[in-house]
């Protein structure tokens, strides 16, 4: 019965760490999609997932002085959709500060050596990937645009009979 217990209080309590948890990244994921909506015009709503992060104490320049600031530094991967047919894969880089919940400008971070490995370490960021579906579609569509015409005006034209008709006083005549 004791174990029973103490199985379910173990159960409850890493339970309540991970609801958390889980609330302090759900605030942090809404900054980062309000900030790609006003930054990304084709971002589809909700399709961030962060992919990696480091937390570290960065000097940042704030009024034109330089500060320590705990900061989240999170590599994230979103999605934008052109017309409801083209797919993109894209990512960014966010810095978040952990203590006043808020997206710290990319600019204003002075760096430290854990964020110039981070960076090292994602230097593909900000590449866009066409979806494979996406990508057929694109082929496929400019496939028939430009090469259906031509491949229609050469087995048109080869259907033509080699037969040579000359017309001699207003009269049909083979030649």
């Amino acid at each position: 019965m004791k174990r029973l217990g103490f199985l379910i209080f173990l159960t409850l309590l890493l339970v309540s760490f991970s609801s958390t948890t889980v609330l302090g990244e759900g605030s942090m994921l809404e900054d980062i999609n309000k900030a790609l909506k006003d930054e990304v015009t084709y971002y589809d709503n909700h399709s961030v997932n962060v992919i990696d992060s480091i937390e570290t104490n960065v000097p940042v320049m704030e009024n034109k002085k330089e500060t320590d600031k705990n900061v989240k530094v999170l590599f994230v991967a979103f999605k934008e959709v052109r017309g409801d047919i083209y797919f993109w894969d894209n990512s960014q880089i966010y810095y978040y500060d952990i203590d006043n919940n808020q997206i710290v400008n990319s600019a204003d971070v002075l760096g430290n050596e854990a964020t110039s490995e981070f960076l090292k370490k994602h230097e593909n960021v900000g590449e866009k990937k066409l979806r494979t579906g996406s990508f057929l579609l694109l082929m496929s569509s400019i496939f028939l645009l430009i090469l259906a015409p031509v491949i229609i005006a050469f087995f048109h034209n080869g259907s033509r009979s080699n037969e040579r008709i000359v017309i001699y006083n207003s009269k049909r005549v083979p030649y």
